[in-house]
């Protein structure tokens, strides 16, 4: 899944310095730096070019080619006659700045010009961007006071900015449940296309709609609602993922054909996590294995995988065969509401197949960055099999908490008042469509879920 995987959801800063003139993509009311160059489409942003220096000035913001196809830049307060939009020209720029529009069959932008002698450091110039179709479109910026007789066809930087699909395929002015419903009416759906991606749905743009969509899609829940902040970006690890057994050991030794469970536990030191996105990955195949078998509380000592992350929407619980390579385990989670509480987030049982050193590195696929630690297994030589239950009072407290609070977690994280019977056949449809929540969840609970939501909402 291309971006989602690995999605998904890439962050980082939005200046970038060219000596004493710099530029930013900001929020168009208040000019606020984003953090972010994806752009939803029917969403512009604005282009605000500052500096820290008083000297005259001149430059553009131009998008080229075909780029002119996929977006526009646009400035405010255009005078009657002139080419000139007075109103992008701020206060620092001086009193005769001007912002000029131009556009040709090669470009289209806008020439800026400060006072000669009134400029002062500061905010100069805002103009607005608007994406008009999806894809990625290139904004070169131009200094035309370096003295290179290149400078005006030349960019001394270029900007790339991804324009995607909002999420509020409702048009309501807020990404909620609402939007989910029409999200999950398109759930597995592939032979996705331009220019519909099955009505917007697929935000990654690869033909099919899945685990990397819906990383895309939660990155703007309850967007529109006061408040709402893009993910900001983070330079610093800002949760640690550790594999220990059930007595919190990060080194442990087994006899050949003995079993232990493992567990992945989740520490977070700043920031809310809403989505989990982790393989277990062993480092001698030949050595041992990972069932992905779902874990059933009536029979603890035959079960083994199991999502324990609290709170989530856990019809998109997935776990299985590494999406990389075959010898490990993946498991994936995630929540609209609250973040996912620290602790617990997943456990495997793990089978020691054959004598010597093993490690059980995690590698993370989502955007936020973490710290990870392993655990190192010591094999001796081949005892009789025996159930190493060291964890396994943990594993049942856990698990069948986890187990029976399931799908009243879902149905709380599904309350609200636009549930309709539309959104109970999606649900009915989920189900019958999609082979990992059969794996999960039996059709007879599955029902049970389904008649909550209709005794609650409807």
């Amino acid at each position: 899944m291309r971006r989602s995987i690995v999605y998904l959801f890439c962050l980082f800063f939005s200046s970038w310095a060219l000596g004493g003139v710099y530029f930013r993509l900001a929020e168009p009311n208040t000019l606020l730096p984003l953090s972010t160059k994806e752009i939803l489409l029917g969403q512009p942003v604005s282009i605000v070019v500052s500096s820290d220096a008083n000297e005259p000035w001149q430059g553009g913001l131009f998008i080229r080619g075909q780029g002119r196809l996929l977006s526009r830049i646009t400035g405010r307060g255009k005078e009657p006659v002139l080419r000139h939009y007075p109103a992008s020209c701020l206060p620092a720029a001086g009193p005769n700045a001007r912002a000029m529009l131009w556009k040709d069959s090669c470009l289209q932008g806008f020439d800026f010009y400060t006072e000669v002698l009134n400029a002062k450091p500061g905010d100069w110039f805002v103009v607005d961007y608007e994406p008009l179709r999806a894809g990625r479109c290139t904004i070169g910026f131009y200094d035309y006071t370096t003295g290179d007789p290149n400078c005006w066809s030349a960019p001394v930087q270029v900007l790339e900015v991804e324009n995607t699909p909002s999420r509020d395929f409702r048009e309501d002015g807020v990404v909620n449940l609402a939007d989910f419903a029409h999200f999950a009416s398109f759930w597995l759906a592939d032979g996705c296309s331009e220019p519909e991606w099955c009505a917007q749905t697929d935000l990654d743009a690869d033909g099919f709609v899945g685990l990397g969509d819906l990383v895309l899609f939660s990155e703007h829940w309850l967007w529109g609602t006061p408040g709402w902040q893009p993910p900001a970006p983070l330079s610093e690890p800002n949760v640690l993922y550790q594999v220990v057994d059930g007595g919190g050991a990060e080194e442990i030794t087994l006899a050949v054909g003995e079993s232990v469970r493992l567990y992945i536990e989740k520490t977070t030191f700043e920031k809310d996590v809403c989505l989990l996105h982790l393989e277990a990955v062993i480092s001698e195949p030949a050595l041992g294995w990972i069932d992905n078998r779902e874990y059933d509380p009536n029979e603890p000592q035959s079960s083994t995988a199991e999502l324990l992350a609290e709170p989530r929407v856990c019809f998109f619980d997935y776990w299985g065969p590494g999406l990389t390579e075959p010898e490990g385990i993946v498991f994936y989670a995630v929540n609209f509401g609250p973040p996912i509480h620290d602790g617990p987030a997943a456990s495997f049982v793990y089978t020691a197949a054959g004598a010597g050193d093993v490690r059980i590195e995690l590698l993370d696929y989502s955007q936020i960055p973490s710290r990870r630690r392993g655990i190192l297994i010591h094999q001796t030589e081949p005892v009789p099999m025996t159930l190493k239950t060291t964890s396994s009072s943990k594993t049942a407290a856990v698990s069948a908490s986890a187990a029976t609070a399931t799908l009243e977690k879902s149905a709380s994280a599904t309350e609200t008042s636009v549930l309709s019977e539309e959104t109970v056949e999606i649900l009915e449809r989920i189900w019958e469509e999609d082979p990992q929540i059969r794996q999960v969840i039996s059709e007879e609970r599955w029902n049970q879920f389904i008649e909550q939501v209709k005794d609650e909402n409807l």
